[in-house]
């Protein structure tokens, strides 16, 4: 017998192996129990110490600062139905990817109350043809969720269209209360206000507070434009879209909206330097050079146009024609480039008959181009498809 067939047989050993074994055994259950209680006591103190930051920037109607701590407390903790759906309206106002997850932890909570406000949310996403069935879905949402801001947000669209601003302003009130700085319901207080007390500074308060909850949340930011326009508050409008400028430099449309705003306050030639100054800047020909290209050179051959300045608007004509008269080798920079064009055209031929007469055959023939090179694009972005 070799020695080590007699190791294996010996008792005494065998004991001492068996000892060993269970030595190492108890030490991994001590050491796992050790790192469940380390990870899972900070957890509580981190979750709360999460929300509290959100509810920072929830303080400062920040909204959009504070999606991040409410997915990161829910991934800590996402025993609370209630944090689920607030981090799930934030995904869905803020058109955040993480929407339909959100949705489905919801489901899993609740089923028939997540059917409800996934219905809720597709009648919505339809726009003003579904209302009706809105206003039918959302009641059966506040039946089993009484603060459901997105369902209170809507139900106060619907009566302020009704001309029923004391019922509008029940629901937005009660939406407040679960989503104090929602967008949606800021912007439709501001629209309240429009209605009940137009010449009230809380239009403009409401306004901005729904921008600054979500910045480039376009009812606010269309009715904020329209409202300041309307009532002749250029330089409100300028000196707000100068401050978001500052702190989204990239914001083409804002660029745009500074210049119509300069236009209507009588600083025409501060607009046309602005326009020029970021066309100047916007180098390249990828995808986000063309999306550029296609909010500011429209805007700036209106203006030329508008301040008659037919030479440097011939000038942009020619430039426009040039790369679009390029086969294009993406569909998607085709597609800018089709809108871009059909913006010229507007512009063209309704200004042209303007121009003296030494232009308007220039222009007019500059527009029969684009035209043809704008019809040309389109085949091709058709035959891409269908490819």
């Amino acid at each position: 017998m070799s020695d080590e067939t007699r190791s294996t047989n010996d008792p005494v050993e065998e004991a001492f192996k068996n000892l060993h074994k269970g030595l190492i055994a108890v030490f991994l259950l001590f050491l796992s129990i050790g790192l469940v209680t380390f990870f899972t006591l900070p957890q509580g103190a981190s979750h709360q110490e999460t929300l509290a930051k959100a509810q920072q920037y929830i303080d400062k109607d920040q909204g959009y600062l504070a999606l991040p701590y409410f997915k990161k407390a829910v991934a800590l903790d996402g025993s609370s139905l209630d944090l689920v759906l607030k981090t799930y309206q934030r995904c869905r106002i803020y058109g955040d990817k993480d929407e339909e997850k959100y949705l489905a932890l919801i489901k899993a909570k609740d089923e028939k109350l997540g059917k409800l406000i996934e219905e809720l949310a597709a009648y919505d996403d339809k726009g003003p043809r579904a209302f009706d069935k809105v206003i039918e879905t959302a009641p059966k949402v506040l039946a089993l969720r009484p603060n459901y801001a997105q369902a209170h947000a809507l139900l106060g669209a619907h009566y302020l269209r009704d001309q029923k601003p004391e019922k509008a302003k029940a629901h937005i009130d009660k939406g407040l209360k679960d989503y104090p700085d929602s967008p949606a319901l800021h912007t439709e207080l501001a629209m309240l206000e429009l209605v009940t007390n137009p010449s009230s500074d809380k239009v403009s308060e409401h306004f901005r507070r729904a921008l600054l909850s979500h910045p480039t949340y376009r009812p606010a930011l269309g009715g904020y434009l329209r409202y300041c326009t309307d009532t002749n508050r250029h330089e409100e409008l300028i000196t707000f879209l100068k401050e978001r400028l500052q702190q989204h430099p990239q914001d083409v449309q804002a660029v745009v909206n500074l210049s119509l705003a300069l236009r209507n306050s009588g600083k025409e030639q501060e607009g046309l330097l602005l326009l020029q100054e970021e066309l100047a800047k916007t180098k390249g020909t990828d995808l986000l050079a063309h999306k550029r290209k296609r909010y500011l050179r429209p805007r700036l051959f209106q203006l030329l146009m508008t301040m008659e300045k037919w030479e440097e608007a011939l000038a942009l004509a020619n430039e426009v024609i040039k790369e679009i008269t390029v086969t294009p080798t993406d569909s998607k920079i085709a597609r800018e480039q089709i809108k871009e064009t059909l913006a010229c055209l507007r512009y063209l031929k309704a200004n042209a008959e303007n121009c003296p007469r030494k232009h308007y055959s220039s222009l007019m023939t500059r527009s029969l181009k684009m035209d043809k090179a704008q019809r040309a694009l389109k085949t091709f972005v058709l035959k891409n498809q269908q490819k």
